[in-house]
């Protein structure tokens, strides 16, 4: 289980369960299912299911991730008149009246790890 909120209204919360076993030569097999829920600032709720799985070793890792929207998109109307620029996160903002799109995204991510042999001498492994 896992719970997040900051200071814009957002809370998020995750429930997964997962496997690991190890297989012969040191390799590890897992897979992991989860249910996320996120509540967005403007009030929208949007769910999700991630499942993954994951092959690791001693000398490289490889993990894959897919996510699954649940929810569908929530329009907002915004009569705000036009404001000031402001930044949030990494963009700019100019409000105008109109509306606004929530929509959740599916995707896929696929991570490759491999041992880097730097500092083998102070520290057990290194994974970049």
């Amino acid at each position: 289980m896992r719970f997040m909120a900051d200071d814009d209204n957002n809370t998020e919360g995750n429930l997964g369960i997962g496997y690991r076993k190890i297989l012969q030569g040191d390799v590890i097999l897992g897979a992991h299912g989860w249910l996320d829920r996120r509540k967005t600032d403007l009030g929208s709720n949007f769910n999700q299911a991630t499942i993954g799985g994951e092959v690791l070793s001693d000398n490289f890792d490889v993990r894959i991730n897919g996510y699954i929207p649940l929810s569908k998109a929530k329009r907002h109307e915004n009569t705000n008149a036009a404001s000031n620029p402001y930044l949030a996160g990494s963009g700019i903002f100019y409000d105008t009246g109109g509306s606004l799109l929530e929509e959740p995204q599916g995707g896929l991510d696929l991570e490759f790890g491999a041992r880097l042999p730097v500092l083998t001498e102070h520290i057990d492994t290194l994974h970049g």
